[in-house]
């Protein structure tokens, strides 16, 4: 059983990023709608997808990951590999 103490140093640790997430959200919201004018109902079924997306492509890389066996070990090379596309992704921005 865990002490109070510890229970709320977890959770405070949970609180950080919980306040990173809704400020992020909120940004991105408030961006899509009022600097770029898209429509709110768009701008949430954008968001809304890519949060299906994430959920179901994660546990897909874990397994992946998780199954994948060479001598640079379980996950080097799924970074080598994103290395790449990230950058892409970046210049994109």
């Amino acid at each position: 059983m865990l002490t109070i103490r510890t229970r709320a140093a977890y959770g405070a640790g949970g609180a950080v990023y919980a306040v990173k997430e809704a400020a992020y959200t909120m940004f991105v919201l408030l961006f899509y709608t009022q600097v770029l004018g898209l429509n709110g109902s768009l701008t949430g079924a954008v968001i809304a997808i890519s949060l299906v997306w994430d959920a179901l492509s994660d546990p897909l890389t874990g397994v992946l990951s998780d199954r994948l066996r060479s001598r640079h070990g379980r996950r080097h090379p799924f970074m080598v590999a994103s290395i790449l596309p990230i950058g892409l992704g970046f210049l994109g921005l």
